[in-house]
């Protein structure tokens, strides 16, 4: 990751898990558990993308680094900034892999 510093993690983000809950009716429904808050490197993922009339692109991707922990997983979800972002994939961060980077997409709810 070029230029990473650990001070570029200035972001407040908290972890969330999905729970299942019965909906009352018969059926399951998904409810989302925070697990922690932690410092974030965010980015979005269009940065530097521009649409016809000029514009920044606004997907809602987002590129979300934090410090590692073994029990995160596709599916949970970050928020941040008060928008849930669910998490589609994570891999380690070289060299010595004590970092995620987390690929999520806004909508998570």
């Amino acid at each position: 990751m070029s230029g990473f510093s650990i001070a570029s993690f200035r972001h407040r983000v908290v972890l969330e898990r999905p729970v299942p809950a019965a909906d009352g009716a018969g059926g399951e429904s998904v409810t989302f558990q925070p697990v922690r808050s932690l410092w974030a490197r965010v980015r979005p993922m269009n940065q530097g993308r521009t649409g016809r009339a000029g514009g920044t692109l606004a997907s809602g991707d987002y590129v979300i680094t934090i410090r590692r922990w073994t029990d995160v997983e596709p599916g949970w979800r970050v928020v941040f900034e008060d928008e849930p972002l669910t998490i589609e994939s994570m891999e380690p961060v070289f060299p010595r892999r004590l970092y995620l980077k987390l690929q999520c997409r806004g909508g998570g709810a």
